[in-house]
């Protein structure tokens, strides 16, 4: 040791004195006991520290590199355990934001350190890499048999560096493409050839959503094409397609009843449309109409009939091809006047007598006709009545969305079966379910007689209803000018985003194919949801969703004074980081 300097002090003994000692290659996480003395060489007199004081003397002193207990994961200084990092990119300006990923194993004797995460590959989610004959972002390889390096799959693994402080490791990713993305890591020790991981004993995966930046530019309005220029209620005066842009065939004109067009839209400062569900309703199992004692004449747009044609009544037409061709060319006409549309669809629940389209006939039954009812040819594709951790057996069997017992029923629609997760409510006994953030997925099929773990019934059936709604973007992409092969600098053609209505009724692992899946056709499309629990259920879609369609507007009603809207705000950017809210809505769900 070498003296580092003197310090003043009172003792009659004379001034402290400041010893300065380096150990080299100390093992981590291991305690290292020592003592310290003092060695006069003109009478050879040994003092240990403590000598003559009130401690003892000989005292032996102890300390660790490290701490052996819990891994520790950081994303830019966040800690991983089910956080979310939201991150805004242009992907045709090459954005490209760095992710500092922070990893302590608190381990001894590790090997190797490596993060997992499927960060910029959507595309990979409808691949199959492993051949096991299902998309990975369906069903994703074991992630035990990625080697680091290895380009060919969903996720990647990749190896991390020693940071410079003990025991701890790092690596930094960029984000440079949308899509709803999990990272996590993990590491092997001396004599163990089996990896170890972060996601494990109660802890869970990050979320990276990386959305485009427009997002964070919208000003949106929602409308109903048959009552924004309704004239009356009659079927002939409702409004149509070709009357929200003034096209051939359009109503004319006047400032009182029919002034709603692009123009009007462009100087109240709209650059967005959000329209509530454009398809056919169902017929059966409308609500009844309290004055008249009959279904309602038109029923609920939230109980779709085909997720895949447009209701005949938003067209001149009336018929469903005439209700499609005036859709697609008021996408045409909104795409030149830079004027976005936003879908609305509830892919948690149909209406009962919802038909197969021709997407349902290729991945259920290959004998039906596109117009047969999906519960009379495929019943599994439904929820089972008071056990919707199964499936139906018959079209009797299908149960009334949503799997949740703390408020009411969608009485007009059926559930949608999407597999066994920790958020799903099975029964009225465990209600609570929904406030669950476990995160897992049971990728498991087991028996159709029975549930729980081991019974998650992810077969090739309900594979094909996560294929089936991902279809739904790919498919109104490809119909209003958006098809597969479009440059990246050419996506302002089609529909621009979807809102999911009850967007918690899907599991997360879901969304995160689907948005992934859309993302490969058209980087920029957005994602806003439908969440109006708060609290966990909203945690939860923020997730994988862009935008957030929640609760804000009753806290702000109640608000009396600055601090409390301070508190607002505050509130949900503690909650959901930098996530965007909708703000300032009124809504079918909300009033502002």
């Amino acid at each position: 040791m070498n003296l580092d300097h003197l310090e003043n002090d009172a003792s009659i003994a004379g001034n402290a004195m400041w010893w300065l000692g380096v150990v080299s290659n100390l093992p981590a996480f291991t305690t290292i006991k020592y003592k310290i003395s003092s060695w006069h060489s003109s009478n050879s007199e040994e003092k240990f520290a403590d000598y003559n004081t009130t401690g003892a003397p000989n005292a032996v002193f102890s300390f660790s590199i490290g701490a052996l207990g819990d891994p520790v994961l950081t994303i830019n200084g966040l800690n991983a355990d089910y956080t979310t990092t939201h991150l805004f990119v242009d992907e045709l300006s090459a954005d490209s934001i760095p992710l500092t990923i922070l990893f302590s194993p608190n381990a001894s004797n590790v090997v190797a350190a490596e993060v997992f995460s499927n960060l910029n590959r959507r595309e990979r989610a409808m691949q199959d890499a492993n051949g096991d004959g299902v998309e990975d972002g369906i069903l994703p390889p074991d992630g035990n048999g990625i080697v680091a390096g290895d380009d060919n799959n969903y996720y990647k693994a990749y190896a991390m560096a020693a940071s410079g402080q003990p025991g701890q490791y790092s690596l930094t990713l960029d984000a440079k493409k949308t899509g709803a993305y999990r990272l996590t890591a993990r590491y092997k020790v001396s004599g163990n050839t089996n990896w170890l991981w972060y996601s494990s004993n109660g802890r869970r995966d990050h979320a990276i959503v990386v959305s485009p930046k427009k997002a964070r530019e919208i000003v949106i309005y929602e409308l109903n094409t048959l009552n924004v220029e309704s004239q009356g209620i009659n079927q002939s005066d409702r409004s149509t397609f070709v009357d929200l842009w003034d096209g051939p065939g359009s109503r004319s004109y006047n400032s009182v009843s029919a002034r709603f067009n692009l123009n009007y839209l462009q100087n109240l400062g709209i650059n967005w449309l959000w329209f509530q569900p454009i398809h056919p309703q169902g017929i059966d199992g409308r609500q009844t109409d309290p004055d008249t004692g009959q279904p309602y004449e038109v029923g609920s747009p939230y109980a779709v009939k085909n997720f895949f044609e447009v209701m005949p009544l938003m067209s001149k037409g009336n018929a469903r091809d005439s209700a499609l061709m005036e859709f697609t060319n008021f996408v045409a006409a909104a795409d030149s006047a830079g004027v976005n549309v936003m879908l609305d669809a509830p892919f948690n629940h149909t209406a009962y007598d919802c038909e197969l389209a021709a997407s349902g006939v290729y991945y259920f039954n290959t004998n039906a006709l596109p117009t047969d009812e999906i519960r009379n040819r495929e019943a599994r594709f439904y929820s089972r009545t008071d056990a919707y951790d199964m499936r139906a057996f018959s079209a009797a069997s299908v149960a009334v969305a949503p799997d949740r017992y703390d408020f009411g029923k969608f009485s007009d629609t059926h559930d949608v079966y999407f597999g066994r997760y920790a958020a799903l409510v099975p029964n009225s006994s465990q209600e609570a379910n929904h406030l669950s953030e476990a995160d897992w997925f049971d990728y498991s099929v087991g028996s159709e007689s029975a549930s729980g773990s081991g019974n998650g019934h992810f077969d090739g059936v309900t594979h094909n209803v996560w294929k089936y709604f991902a279809d739904y973007i790919l498919y109104w992409l490809e119909k209003t000018g958006c098809p597969s092969g479009t440059p990246a600098s050419q996506t302002y053609k089609g529909i621009d985003g979807l809102r999911a209505d009850f967007g918690q009724g899907l599991p997360p692992q879901c969304w995160e194919y689907i948005i992934n899946k859309a993302r490969t056709r058209k980087w920029d499309f957005v994602f806003m949801t439908e969440s109006l629990d708060g609290g966990a259920v909203t945690y939860r879609s923020n997730r994988h969703f862009d935008i957030l369609n929640e609760n804000i507007v009753f806290a702000l009603k109640s608000a009396a004074n600055a601090s409390d809207y301070r508190n607002i705000f505050e509130g949900r950017r503690n909650s959901y980081g930098q996530s965007l809210v909708l703000l300032n809505g009124t809504s079918h769900d909300e009033e502002g």
